[in-house]
């Protein structure tokens, strides 16, 4: 009998290691599934952790959009004010849902928005009280359909290679005053090959637009403060020992404004 009753437990405890070892075997060999980053991201200022998505693929802060999408995604932006000074440092596009009503502003601590990173978009915002509204450090970047308004230095401040910006209105900013190529509209710095056209530049501080070292660029068709029968001169400087003065021409400047909207 009690050897009956050893039996029955010894087997019954081989029986249970031997089903515990299968179990965790086959635990072990479950891959692990992490979350792919998201290829379309959504922001509103509206957004909060009770939102659908949130913290993957919806947030308050185009930031935290940006620092979460997949390289080349898009991130869409819901209109909205937001104080932000946002650093692009992958390729992807940043759209935003109206010109008028999704505003990024700087609150004047540094620039708005500064692109790294080569092949990024930037469409459909205003852009407002930074350093400068826009610095561009790469190469084939689009820069089309914003307002860029009321920043300290430049709206534009473009480098680089093969960029281009087109359809925005650039005016009112440049609030630093006598400096050797003082601020205001757009400033090609070291910028190859990039196209500026169609944009309306006016109303700027000391200078509409300007260069320094840029080569091969084409300004074509902006509207330049007024309607205007003649071609527009952009005036730049090609070096600084000896100073060497430059003209680009915008041959066929625009009569009318542009509509941005």
């Amino acid at each position: 009998m009690k050897e009956n009753i050893l039996k029955k437990s010894l087997i019954f405890s081989i029986t249970f290691l031997l089903t515990m070892l299968s179990i965790i075997t086959v635990q072990a060999t479950i891959p692990i599934r992490t979350l792919q980053p998201p290829d379309v991201v959504y922001v509103d200022d509206d957004f909060n952790s009770s939102t659908p998505g949130w913290g993957y693929d919806h947030f308050d802060k185009i930031q935290d959009g940006i620092n979460a999408i997949q390289l080349n995604g898009t991130v869409n932006v819901y209109s909205g004010l937001y104080y932000e000074n946002i650093e692009i440092i992958k390729s992807l596009e940043l759209k935003g849902e109206n010109v008028h009503s999704t505003i990024i502003d700087g609150r004047n601590l540094s620039d708005v928005i500064h692109i790294h990173e080569d092949w990024t978009t930037v469409n459909g915002f205003m852009i407002k009280n930074g350093s400068n509204g826009i610095l561009c450090s790469a190469d084939h970047i689009e820069i089309s359909g914003n307002i860029i308004t009321e920043n300290i230095d430049w709206g534009v401040f473009l480098t680089g290679s093969y960029n281009i910006v087109s359809e925005n209105s650039i005016d009112n900013n440049g609030h630093i005053t006598g400096t050797v190529g003082a601020t205001g509209g757009i400033y090609l710095a070291l910028a190859f090959s990039c196209r500026i056209s169609k944009n309306n530049i006016r109303n700027n501080t000391e200078r509409n637009a300007f260069f320094f070292k840029s080569m091969f660029n084409i300004w074509s068709r902006n509207f330049w403060d007024n309607p205007r029968f003649l071609p527009y001169l952009i005036f730049g400087i090609q070096a600084i020992i000896p100073p060497i003065f430059w003209i680009k021409i915008d041959w066929i400047p625009a009569k009318q404004p542009y509509d941005i909207s």
